[in-house]
């Protein structure tokens, strides 16, 4: 049995650097990072506002998609 299921969400991109998330229990952080650890945002609206409060340069909101594949075996 295999299932597959694909998500709609958005990144932000400066270059070749991505968005990545910093969680501590006080305070959420983000920072330009690599592709592997790219955080993707639920809405387009959460990614605007993480831009215009952060400032990261020449950076842009991309939409991407989340395929996940669970196979039973």
């Amino acid at each position: 049995m295999k299932t597959e299921r694909t998500e709609k969400g958005y990144c932000i991109q400066s270059g070749d650097k991505f968005v990545n998330m910093w969680v501590e229990p006080q305070f959420t952080s983000y920072y330009l990072g690599d592709f592997n650890g790219m955080h993707i945002f639920k809405r387009e609206k959460d990614a605007e506002e993480i831009l215009a409060s952060y400032r990261f340069p020449s950076a842009e909101i991309k939409e991407v998609q989340k395929t996940s594949i669970t196979e039973l075996t």
